[in-house]
């Protein structure tokens, strides 16, 4: 997957270290355990840096370590301005501290904390020559905005 993504190859083993899962990296897919497959499905989501990220039951079939990390590495993509949409029915996601959430049920849709943006915002693109990257974003974020930096 990430050399059909023009991903780097040392991408792929950051990811499999991350996510524990770096030495299968010679199994084939079909010989995984469900937890391990669950892992490398992630992995190939994330590889090329997305700026929407969907995960239905992410916590499902995963071992104990992979579990109590993966709420870090929601929270770690959702700084980094990915926004992460996640169905999570073992409430595995609620302590986490400084992401937004909604609530769906039955047709209804509560907004359980401030992190959430306002559906009347709009997306602003702004081109800055790169040695001026980091100063325009810490600036950005320093008055509040949002910002999305796309993928080095």
């Amino acid at each position: 997957m990430a050399s059909i993504g023009g991903v780097r190859a040392d991408a792929v083993g950051g990811w499999a270290d991350r996510l524990g899962f770096d030495r299968l990296l010679d199994v084939r897919l079909p010989e995984l355990s469900k937890g391990s497959a669950q892992k490398v499905g992630l992995a190939q989501a994330l590889l090329g840096g997305p700026e929407l990220l969907v995960l239905d039951e992410p916590f499902a079939g995963l071992d104990a370590a992979t579990r109590a990390a993966l709420p870090g590495l929601i929270s770690d993509l959702a700084a980094d301005g990915t926004t992460v949409v996640v169905s999570d029915h073992q409430r595995c996601i609620e302590p986490l501290p400084g992401v937004g959430r909604l609530r769906v049920a039955d047709g209804t849709v509560t907004v359980l904390d401030e992190g959430v943006t306002a559906p009347s915002s709009k997306v602003l693109e702004v081109v800055v020559a790169e040695e001026e990257l980091d100063t325009v974003e810490a600036k950005l974020r320093a008055d509040g905005y949002h910002v999305r930096r796309p993928a080095r």
